[in-house]
């Protein structure tokens, strides 16, 4: 016969008092500008098209991986220059604007008969699903070991905060519901300002005798 244990209740939650340990879990990445040219290379040469075509189209675009892969090209108007999420990670939808480098790549990508998907898997009627093989592929070609598919939404924020764009701005751009959301980005605006600041400060100096 099975021994019957009492554990019997406490009254009083024993860790009521103790503060949390606060944890910084942000982990800023981006792609440099050499790393970028180097990235976009090769995963154009990459043994998986589609999946190479999905890494630029998040770099074009900041949107994230989920979504990318859900796209359907009943959604894409190239018209227009727009695309249409359903449904995004928020519950809500809501549309990219599509650049001309995205554009590009749309117009080069082919569709499948019977596929709905922009960038379609090997399974009939189905979206491409695990693309992580072929991401690790392109970073072992250009000696990268410390970046994730999500680093390229970042990557895609921090070149628009470095060309003149608003916390704003890039807020809509990522599609994110609150702004303390895009704050993280704050620290990027202040490293162009500062430049900006500098050659003021140069120019001044350069009228000084």
């Amino acid at each position: 016969m099975p021994e019957v244990y009492d554990w019997g209740f406490i009254e009083k939650n024993p860790v009521i008092g103790i503060r949390k340990l606060q944890e910084n879990n942000e982990r800023h990445r981006y792609l440099s500008d050499d790393e970028i040219g180097r990235f976009i290379d090769e995963a154009r040469q990459d043994q998986n098209p589609v999946a190479g075509a999905l890494f630029e189209f998040l770099l074009y675009t900041g949107v994230r991986k989920q979504e990318a892969l859900d796209a359907r090209w009943e959604h894409v108007d190239l018209q227009k220059r727009t695309w249409f999420i359903p449904r995004s990670k928020n519950g809500k939808l809501r549309h990219v604007i599509l650049n001309p480098m995205a554009i590009g790549l749309l117009e080069r990508q082919s569709r499948l008969l019977g596929n709905p998907f922009v960038f379609p898997g090997k399974i009939d009627g189905k979206q491409l699903t695990n693309p992580q093989k072929a991401f690790n592929r392109v970073l072992t070609k250009i000696g990268i070991t410390n970046l994730r598919i999500h680093d390229l939404r970042h990557s895609f924020a921090s070149l628009a905060i470095n060309n003149g764009a608003s916390l704003y701005e890039v807020q809509h751009l990522l599609g994110h519901s609150q702004a303390k959301t895009t704050s993280r980005y704050a620290h990027l605006g202040d490293d162009t300002l500062r430049k900006v600041s500098d050659n003021i400060s140069n120019m001044i100096s350069n009228t000084i005798a």
